[in-house]
């Protein structure tokens, strides 16, 4: 178990490490069946990968009441050596997969919460204490990484309602590295510039150049300006040209100006709407 989690390859993708935790417990343990489970709610969970038979399978999604599972989170360890199916006679998918025995141990967040579940099952008894000194190993790395897959997930999801957002509202945030001279800016800048979708290496000087009217040009020269001298200039409406030939009535939002330790300006950022 310590080699298996010591394994580089572990280092990168929760998705990876999930289903090749399963398999090695299933084929170490010469069990029927691990569940490496996360919490949806405090009456809901759902495994993340599921080993069954020698092979993965795909994930459930189940309700914890009246199940072993159900006390794994509330209660901690649980190990259940033979007749599981009797102990809980609601759980119809213990019925399903005809279990005998029962071996779950919870795993808990940086808050201290369960956040989800290591489960091992098996059609015939089991020695519950060999299983538990397995299983145990595993469950502080399975607790980090089903923690940073949740983070990953709501991390996704802001970003996601962040983009409806700004299409909604038709704005759109920059931010200029004047280390490197680059630009960093949004999805939705993309079609207020009409720039393509995923372009790189940015460079605001082009970007002004050659998307700003010429005579709004000196305007918004000012704005950063001001900026930079930690001033709150007022938003400027400018006009842009699109490399259609289509014209658009945009606003200037003034963002902030960061400096490293010398006083050297290294970012600027701003908004921009499509009015």
């Amino acid at each position: 178990m310590l080699t298996f989690l010591a394994r580089q390859s572990w280092t990168g993708s929760s998705a990876e490490f999930f289903p090749a935790l399963v398999q090695f417990l299933g084929e170490s343990l010469g069990v029927d069946y691990v569940m490496l489970d996360r919490l949806v709610d405090a009456h809901t969970a759902e495994t993340v990968a599921l080993y069954s038979h020698g092979s993965l399978t795909p994930n459930v999604r189940y309700p914890l009441r009246g199940t072993p599972c159900e006390n794994v989170v509330n209660g901690g360890f649980c190990i259940y050596e033979k007749d599981v199916q009797q102990l809980f006679p609601e759980d119809t998918l213990l019925c399903d997969m005809k279990a005998e025995s029962y071996v779950g141990i919870p795993l808990f967040g940086s808050s201290g919460a369960a956040i989800g579940l290591i489960a091992v099952l098996h059609t015939r008894p089991l020695d519950g204490a060999a299983v538990r000194s397995v299983i145990e190993l595993a469950a502080s790395r399975a607790a980090a990484e089903l923690e940073r897959a949740r983070a990953e997930e709501a991390l996704r999801r802001s970003e996601a309602s962040l983009r409806q957002s700004q299409r909604v509202a038709r704005i759109g945030h920059w931010i200029w590295d004047t280390t490197t001279n680059r630009v960093i800016w949004s999805e939705e800048m993309n079609r207020i510039f009409g720039v393509e979708p995923g372009m790189r290496d940015l460079d605001l000087a082009e970007i002004i150049a050659t998307r700003v009217r010429p005579e709004d040009q000196p305007g918004i020269a000012a704005i950063n300006s001001a900026i930079i001298r930690g001033e709150k200039p007022a938003p400027l409406e400018f006009g842009s040209r699109l490399p259609d030939g289509s014209n658009r009535t945009l606003l200037a939002i003034p963002g902030d100006a960061e400096f490293d330790e010398s006083g050297r300006l290294v970012r600027l950022s701003g908004i921009v709407q499509d009015i």
